[in-house]
């Protein structure tokens, strides 16, 4: 690995950049050394402006985070540093490849890892202009800084022993382990793998939810930046696009048999506009998202031995689970409920109820072997069944197609009616549940193309003093949000949730073993009752906007989505009560 050396710290001239140098080291040569976690900004330092004695690199903008970095590690008696940027030459497919599969292990193996924020102000900036010091801003601004939605930062947290923040002009911001707390409830990443233990004590899902929402430059990356989390190798084919997620899920798959993999998506928050079908493997870390406060939290899959399985013992699969052009070729246990209707046991349990996980499946074709996975918009992407329910399982080896099945396609229809998903009645927010229904949805779906803004009306009615709805929409290319509105003490109040945010109160748990649906545990009520909202959704920059007022029917909700340039049919999915 290349190393820059600290030494130009010490003495600094006219030429600051004039006694940078980098070496190389192998193996046990390798001395101790510093690494860098940060976010690439404008002109960051290449290998190439270092080997150039020709370039002056001071002039770029990235030359005082590197000079920062190098200082804070001669300070701390460290002779040489890792930067990404500068110690990779990215001009060699060979060492860039190499690089990325032993950068796992080399933050794991750094001395001490400094994660520069950028976006966070000093902490001590506003004691000098003002009398009060705004104590709570260097938190907040920790908690929102973009280091945490990054993809190649997650490895970067989780593989170091120890990591210290710096806010932009590197004061201390604290470390991994001081706000060890703080940092798994921004992550989800549980506290004993930011204690030091390793990743694999949590199942796969869990993992990739870790990412699920972080960004990447390339798209391609997404997958690479998880390989050192999973200990897997393989080689980087940039161009390939989402096809290296399913590489990425095809080496972990041969190097454990953790079907919580194929668990993604607890509940529906992803569903393409022909949603009847989608494939074995994810295509977008997206699908792994997860809710905390969700039964389905994939914290709350347990992994089952094959040859242990109540009612199926010593039976084990007579093959590894493969990608082949008919699909994930598996081995599991599969109960056939209909001719339509089959679910596969994926050898993984609810922690609580220890209840089986099991995928919706159908038969893609006449084959008795050859399915496609199902998904609903009732009961969600998963099923479970009582654990006594196993014996009626029978181990089947089967193919789980990969792409959406040919033939008919079960898609949404433009024209139904659609019932609004209720509020539990709870005594902590005095909301009584109203009855589902009365209320109606009027849709405008416009032309075939659909370009947005596009628009719809909720109207309900109660006779009730205090009662909340709920609906959840999903447009075709995988946003979902949810709306929900209501009365409470005579105001009106209306929000918009996107599945895995907490500013909200939460109403009854109570009944939390029956919930199934995404929009079945994430019933909230805002703090402050308002009648108009908005929110920006993660992709495309899409912003809803909701407002609410009384009519002579009721209340009228109006739902307006709008982004530039969009073509795409909406898809409205609301819960069925009976």
């Amino acid at each position: 690995m290349w190393l820059l050396s600290t030494s130009f710290t010490k003495d600094r001239g006219e030429r600051p950049w004039s006694g940078m140098k980098l070496e190389e080291f192998f193996g046990s040569q390798i001395p101790p050394y510093a690494i860098l976690s940060h976010t690439w900004g404008t002109e960051e330092i290449t290998f190439q402006d270092i080997a150039s004695s020709s370039l002056s690199p001071s002039h770029k903008a990235g030359f005082a985070k590197l000079e920062g970095c190098c200082t804070r590690a001669a300070q701390d008696g460290y002779d040489y540093v890792w930067i990404d940027t500068c110690c990779i030459d990215k001009t060699s497919s060979a060492e860039l490849s190499e690089a990325i599969n032993s950068m796992y292990k080399w933050y794991a193996e750094a001395d001490i890892c400094y994660a520069y924020l950028s976006d966070v102000r000093s902490a001590f900036v506003d004691s000098c202009q003002s009398d009060t010091l705004e104590a709570s801003r260097p938190t907040k601004d920790f908690q929102t800084t973009k280091w945490f939605t990054r993809g190649w930062t997650l490895q970067e947290l989780i593989a170091p022993r120890s990591v210290e923040f710096y806010a932009e002009d590197w004061t201390d911001l604290g470390t991994k382990s001081s706000r060890r707390d703080e940092i798994s409830l921004i992550t989800g990443i549980d506290v004993r793998v930011l204690d030091g233990e390793n990743p694999a004590i949590c199942n796969v899902a869990e993992r990739l939810s870790w990412a699920a929402s972080r960004q990447t430059t390339r798209i391609e990356d997404a997958a690479y930046c998880l390989l050192g989390i999973f200990q897997v190798h393989m080689p980087l084919l940039y161009g390939e696009s989402d096809r290296a997620l399913i590489r990425l899920q095809e080496e972990i798959l041969k190097t454990t048999e953790d079907y919580t993999l194929l668990a993604r998506s607890s509940g529906i928050l992803l569903v393409p506009h022909t949603y009847g079908f989608s494939g074995a493997l994810a295509r977008q870390l997206a699908e792994f998202k997860n809710t905390q406060h969700s039964l389905w939290a994939y914290s709350n899959l347990v992994n089952v031995s094959h040859k242990t399985s109540l009612g199926l013992k010593n039976v084990v699969a007579d093959v590894t689970p493969t990608l082949t052009a008919r699909g994930l070729h598996i081995c599991l246990p599969v109960l056939k409920v209909s001719s339509d209707e089959y679910y596969a046991y994926l050898y993984c349990r609810l922690l609580k109820t220890d209840e089986l996980v099991c995928l919706p499946l159908m038969q893609a074709h006449t084959s008795e072997n050859r399915f496609a996975r199902r998904l609903g918009y009732n009961d969600g992407d998963l099923k479970r069944f009582p654990s006594t329910k196993l014996t009626a399982f029978r181990l089947l080896t089967i193919y789980i197609e990969q792409a959406p099945p040919v033939g008919p396609r079960r898609t949404l229809p433009r024209n139904r009616d659609f019932s609004i998903a209720t509020l539990d009645a709870t005594a902590t927010t005095g909301l009584n549940s109203a009855v589902s229904r009365a209320c109606t949805v009027s849709t405008s779906w416009g032309s075939s193309t659909n370009v947005l803004p596009w628009r719809t009306t909720i109207q309900a009615q109660s006779n009730k003093a205090n009662f909340g709805l709920s609906a959840l929409f999903v447009l075709g290319s995988g946003d979902s949000f949810m709306v929900a509105f209501g009365i409470k003490s005579s105001k009106l109040w209306c929000c918009v949730l996107l599945g895995d945010e907490p500013p909200f109160d939460p109403v009854s748990r109570e009944h939390s073993h029956e919930w199934d649906s995404w929009w079945k545990y994430q019933r909230f009520v805002p703090r402050v009752l308002v009648d108009r909202a908005s929110k920006n959704l993660r992709m495309n920059d899409r912003v809803v906007n909701i407002s609410i007022r009384k009519v002579a029917s009721g209340l009228a909700v109006s739902v307006c989505i709008n982004e530039p340039n969009y073509i795409g049919e909406p898809v409205l999915i609301t819960e069925k009560n009976a």
